[in-house]
């Protein structure tokens, strides 16, 4: 991890405590590992207007080993506010808040494209699992695609049967049902999705952890939402075996460690005890989790329509009320399966690392029984 204590720390993520840390001189916003592990990429800059740093937009690479200094370079302005490494670990891309992607290789950490074309700051970024594209999302709502050798710009249509190595943009064709019908001022500052391609982790402003089933797409997708963090939490990332799922809090200075844990379902027996049930009740149950009838966007497949522009032509939604994202998200020819009930999997607490010693006053004590507590973030430890 990295943050605003200009520190790079390194965890063990199974003996719960941290292995190494090094002082920058620059506040950091993002890091990423290399594909070999040997490396870290940190991207510096604090992105807050005035109280930029004096090496805003600048990116570092560090040995894991020992975190000492291994290249250092500069090509934007603004904070890099994402890091993202290719499948084949040839290239790294690094999105930053002047709107554009700075694509990289790895062995010279040469410049091979810079992408231009977002009217907003560049949040989050994923690269298609063949290495060839990327797609990403900026504050202006933006869904776009781009070639990483050239850094061209790429129509929607052709991406629509593209894999992705990962997911973390929030606003996508898998993710658009995360978009609540009334709108309450939630922002989701990250996503995440399973490396079994079955959970989707969120996390928001108002300091959540969401866990729903992958892909999500229609509205009203059920949640787990577990609670903990103080305010607006920042990051989320997924364990290589899915174990584990880590969060990372804005403002209160703490890293969550969560485990993912199977929730136990109710034995038949016990149901049937109840009166409502009945057979027809238990031959649905036969068929949860799968399609019954043709999706509601079957149609738009079919002809390949882009979903946002289908509805528009149909009067279903009005055209202001469309979002830049959804004029650019094309369903794949072939439409994924999707349970939107809830997920057979929540996450548990489990490790919770620092806290905000800072701003904190008179917030570490003793118990009775002589364990050591102190609050971190929403949570007594």
């Amino acid at each position: 991890t990295v943050g605003d204590d200009k520190t790079i720390r390194i965890f063990d993520a199974v003996k719960k405590k941290q292995l190494r840390v090094t002082i920058l001189d620059s506040i950091a916003y993002s890091c990423a590992y290399a594909m070999d592990g040997q490396t870290v990429l940190v991207g510096l800059g604090s992105g807050i207007p005035g109280q930029e740093e004096r090496k805003e937009g600048a990116f570092i690479v560090v040995s894991e080993e020992d975190l000492t200094l291994l290249y250092e370079s500069r090509d934007s302005r603004c904070v890099i506010a994402d890091i993202k490494v290719s499948p084949n670990g040839e290239k790294f891309c690094m999105a930053s808040h002047d709107g554009c992607l700075y694509i990289y290789s790895t062995k010279k950490y040469v410049s091979k494209a810079k992408c231009r074309g977002h009217t907003g700051k560049v949040g989050h970024v994923d690269f298609s699992t063949n290495s060839q594209f990327i797609m990403s999302n900026c504050s202006a709502d933006e869904l776009l695609f781009w070639d990483t050798d050239s850094g061209e710009l790429q129509a929607p249509k052709s991406m629509k049967n593209i894999q992705w190595d990962s997911i973390t943009c929030v606003n996508t064709y898998p993710t658009q049902g995360i978009v609540d019908p009334v709108d309450d001022g939630t922002i989701y500052n990250m996503a995440c999705r399973s490396n079994a391609q079955d959970l989707l982790v969120l996390v928001d402003n108002y300091g959540r952890v969401r866990l729903t089933g992958f892909p999500c797409l229609q509205e009203k997708a059920a949640f787990i939402t577990c609670h903990g963090h103080a305010k607006d939490v920042r990051n989320c990332k997924v364990a290589c075996d899915d174990s584990r799922f880590f969060t990372v809090g804005g403002t209160d200075g703490s890293i969550f460690q969560w485990k993912l844990k199977t929730i136990e379902a109710p034995e038949t027996a016990d149901l049937k005890k109840v009166e409502i049930m009945n057979d027809q009740y238990f031959a649905e149950m036969k068929f949860e989790g799968k399609l019954l009838q043709k999706p509601e966007n079957f149609d738009n497949v079919v002809n390949n329509r882009p979903v946002a522009v289908c509805e528009m032509e149909e009067g279903i939604v009005d055209v202001s009320q469309i979002l830049p994202w959804q004029k650019t998200v094309v369903a794949p020819s072939r439409v994924p399966s999707e349970d939107n009930s809830e997920p057979p999997d929540s996450l548990q607490l489990e490790h919770v690392y620092g806290f905000t010693a800072d701003i904190s006053r008179q917030a570490v004590m003793y118990s009775p029984d002589g364990e050591l507590l102190f609050f971190g973030a929403a949570v007594a430890v």
